[in-house]
């Protein structure tokens, strides 16, 4: 297998117990620590309800989303498991824009899982007097 980043062979240990598991991991040890899993999770009141956002990547650098999405499935087993009145909503990418279209959908309670999460920084206009 090839890792989506650099495209160098994954290697991975085998043993005997681990010899007819598929590997699911599409992202290399090296590429992995430069582009680190470091999830934040905001709540946000939206129409009629909360959306409960968890980004697992701030910052996105070119990588392709099959690198991080085998990371994801701790996040849909818990929801599947423990919350059970929000809506799962799945995005590769998270801006402001889904957002509002999200919280003019109505939808109620949301718990939404976004890999990458792009902020549009706003510059700030100066007028001098």
């Amino acid at each position: 297998m090839l890792c989506e980043v650099c495209s160098k062979s994954v290697k991975t240990r085998r043993t005997i117990q681990r010899y007819f598991k598929v590997e699911t991991h599409h992202i290399c040890e090296r590429c992995y620590r430069k582009h680190p899993i470091i999830p934040s999770h905001r709540t946000i009141p939206i129409e009629e309800g909360v959306m409960q956002l968890t980004v697992l990547v701030r910052h996105r650098r070119r990588t392709s989303p099959l690198a991080h999405m085998s990371f994801l499935k701790p996040y849909i087993i818990h929801h599947v498991r423990h919350v059970h009145d929000h809506l799962l909503l799945y995005f590769d990418e998270m801006d402001e824009a889904i957002m509002a279209m999200l919280d003019l959908l109505k939808l109620g309670h949301l718990h939404v899982i976004a890999l990458y999460e792009n902020r549009v920084e706003k510059k700030e206009k100066n007028h001098e007097i």
